[in-house]
Parts: structure tokens; sequence; C-alpha cells
């Protein structure tokens, strides 16, 4: 068995004659176990012990994830959780209405209405095999039936607690995944680069907006990711598992599925094929509209540069839209300066054949991904809208984006080590020219 480094790594696979176990998913299983016990035990009790309940549910976690065995340094967990800690405080106290109880929260009033029981026959109920297959809007409120317990009443920390649980282990799993790649990609095994991404997964703006609001983004993401790194590890019974609670969110996971795993695996002639395959069922499906290359253009585009920077409305510290939601604007836009920057990054150091193959990794999985949105937004404007335009989009391009976070993230965390790379090279350039002259 090869020794831990001091950096938490988890290529400690425990082996044996007829015994292989990874220690990260080994703790991911028994956390979820513990973590869903605890929270099921405290809503046992009466409401007014809940707030008491809520944290030490949430100081146990905190005190986890610190030994959770991760390739992610200590110094970089704290950061990261203390930044997302702040930035769901600042969240709560900018947004004029918790976004638990606005005008999009159709899943909270069915969280507070049904038992678990009644959203399972809710869930078996609302089939319909001749539209959405697998597809059910209860499906959401069930799987937070047992993370979230009676906390609801506790306000929007109470949702913060399993989405950042659940966004944390899905950060751990994400980076790990990474690490294990670092032979293919030697970036990926450097420790100030894992520590780099976890931090920016937790610390980002949306991040926080998402995290305590009751939709589905954080948790489809995570059990995204979740799937995908199964289906990497060849762990299929447990990623189709996962494969099929994420299509029950919502029915493209599939392809989203697809696009990280595509990530994950080490061919970049399949990554072409895969990318070109889907880059012409985006087209069919569109029946080759003349707008649907710059539609797709776009929409690439706004995966990372989203809102659209150059409105003036996206530049209010808080935007309410016509439905009555909340929106953290001014944050999210400079979010989308800062990822649009590092996406400029990106292309010119593939443009100059620096790292060029991690470049291309990343840039067809996310163009994969984008396929798929491109078609989830056809489908949207056409059945929404009643019709495709360049410039409308049938679902919000943040909600879009959001999809993609942990690749989208990547990409950022990539370009910020070319930055710092180059800015070294140029240092010792300048060094060696003065010892020369």
């Amino acid at each position: 068995m090869k020794a831990l480094s001091p950096a938490f790594v988890t290529e400690d696979i425990r082996q044996g004659p007829r015994l292989r176990v990874d220690r990260l998913w080994l703790w991911f299983w028994l956390f979820l176990i513990f973590y869903t016990t605890l929270v099921l035990l405290w809503s046992l009790l009466p409401e007014s012990l809940q707030e008491i309940g809520f944290l030490s549910v949430a100081t146990t976690c905190i005190v986890l994830f610190m030994l959770f065995p991760a390739p992610v340094s200590l110094r970089a967990r704290l950061l990261g959780l203390i930044v997302w800690l702040l930035g769901v405080y600042v969240m709560i106290m900018i947004l004029p209405q918790p976004p638990t109880v606005d005008a999009r929260s159709k899943y909270y009033a069915m969280f507070e209405m049904f038992s678990a029981s009644d959203l399972i026959t809710q869930l078996f109920s609302s089939f319909d095999l001749e539209t959405t297959l697998v597809y059910s809007p209860f499906t959401l409120s069930l799987i937070l039936k047992p993370l979230l317990g009676n906390f609801t009443s506790l306000g929007p920390w109470a949702v913060a607690l399993p989405y950042g649980v659940l966004w944390i282990l899905s950060s751990f799993v994400w980076v790990q995944a990474l690490y294990r790649k670092r032979e293919e990609e030697p970036l990926f095994g450097d420790n100030s680069f894992t520590a780099l991404l976890f931090v920016a997964l937790m610390a980002l703006p949306s991040v926080a907006y998402w995290s305590m609001s009751f939709m589905k983004e954080v948790p489809f993401v995570a059990v995204n990711v979740f799937s995908a790194v199964r289906f990497s590890q060849r762990k299929y019974f447990s990623a189709i598992l996962l494969l099929i609670v994420v299509s029950l969110i919502r029915p493209y996971a599939v392809g989203i599925v697809a696009s990280y795993w595509l990530f994950l695996q080490p061919s970049q002639k399949l990554r072409w094929m895969t990318a070109l395959g889907s880059a012409a069922l985006f087209f069919a499906f569109t029946r080759a509209n003349i707008i649907a290359i710059p539609k797709f253009a776009l929409l690439t585009v706004y995966t990372f540069i989203s809102p659209d920077p150059v409105d003036p409305n996206n530049w209010q510290l808080v935007s309410i839209d016509d439905f009555g939601s909340a929106t953290p604007t001014l944050f999210l836009t400079l979010e989308g300066i800062l990822l649009g920057t590092l996406l400029l990054v990106g292309i010119v150091a593939l443009i100059a054949s620096v790292k060029r193959r991690t470049w291309l990794r990343l840039g067809l999985s996310i163009l994969v991904g984008c396929a798929v949105l491109g078609v989830v937004d056809h489908f949207y404007s056409v059945n929404r809208l009643g019709s495709y335009s360049l410039f409308a989009f049938g679902a919000p391009a943040m909600r879009l984006k959001f999809t993609l976070w942990p690749l989208i993230v990547t990409w950022g965390a990539v370009a910020l080590k070319a930055v710092k790379v180059g800015e070294k090279r140029h240092e010792l350039g300048a060094i060696v020219g003065e010892k020369s002259a």
C-alpha cells in the first residue's frame, strides 16, 4: 500500500486478496448514512430543540469534512468553507426574501405538503411514458426529506445545510477524480492546483446563491458528478443508480453525466468523436435552423459570461423578475466577467500551444455539455416562448451555466495556474537576462 502524503492523498486504496476499498467513497457512504441518521433523530425532538439540533449537526459536519480523506490541504478546506459561509450569509442579507419561499419554490411547497410516503406515491403516479419517461417534479422534495428533516422552520440556513453537504462532497469527489488523472495531466497532481480548485469550487457567488435556494441546481450538479466519477471508476452499479436518481431530477441528465465522464476518461479521440456527434445531434434537433450555429456559440460564451455585463440592469445589487424571484445580479455579473477573462486566457493558451492537450480535454467536454444545453434551450424556447431566436433563451443562462459548473471552474483554475506559471517564467527570464548582461 502506498504511504499517505501530508495532503490527504486518497490513492491509499486498501488491497487484499479479494478486497479493494476506496477510502474516499467509503467515507462518502458512511458520512451520508451518519448525517441522515442525525437529521432524522433530531426531527423526532420538539420544535424548540430544532435550532440546537441544527447547530450540532452543522458542527459535526464541519469536523468530519476536515478529516475527510480527499487530496485537499487543511488550509484549503478551511478557506473554502469560510468563504462559502460568508457568501451564503451575504446572499441571505441582501436578498429581499429567502429563496425558500419565493415565487419559484413549488418544490418547497411539495416538501411541506407531502410526507415521504406521499412523495413516493406522487412520484410513481406522475410518470408519463409518452412524454417525460423518467422525470418527476416530486424528486427533489423526496431527496431532501432525509437530508433536511424538520429544520425548514429555521429559514434559509436550514436549506444551506443539506445543499452545502452535497456540494462539499461533490467538490471532494471531483478534486480526487482529477488527482487520479495526474499521470495523464501532471498539473492535476499539483497540491497547489488541487487547493486552488477546491477553493474556487466553494468560493464563487453562484455556489453561495444556489446553496440557499430551494431549487434543483446544487443537487442536480452534485449527483451528476457522483455518477460520472463512478462511471469513470467502472463502478457501474452505483453509477447507474445515481444516474437514475439524477434523471428523475432532470431528464437530460444523461447528457451532462456524459460530458463529465468524457473529461475524466483518457481517450482524446473519443472526446473528439463525441463532440462532433453531439454537434450533429444538436443541429439535427434544431432541424438545421439557420441561427443554430450562432446560438450555440452564444450559449457557449454565456456559459462563462452571464448575466450579460452590457445590460445596465445586471449592475444592480439585486434584481427581481416578473415571477418575484430575487437574484444577486451584481455579484453574478462580476463573477461572469472573471470567468470570461479566464475563458480568454485559456483560448490564448490553446492557440499558443501551452498545455494544449489539457485545454482540448476541457474544451471538448464543455462543448458536449453545451450541445446538451442547446437542445434544452431549443425545447423550452419553442414550447415556452413559441419561437427560437438568437438572443432569447428558453431557460435562464445563469441556471444553464451552473449545470456545467465543475468543468467551468476547472477551466478557470487551469487558466489561473497558467497565468502564474507565465509570471514565474517571465521573472526567471528577466533574472537570466540580468546575469547575462
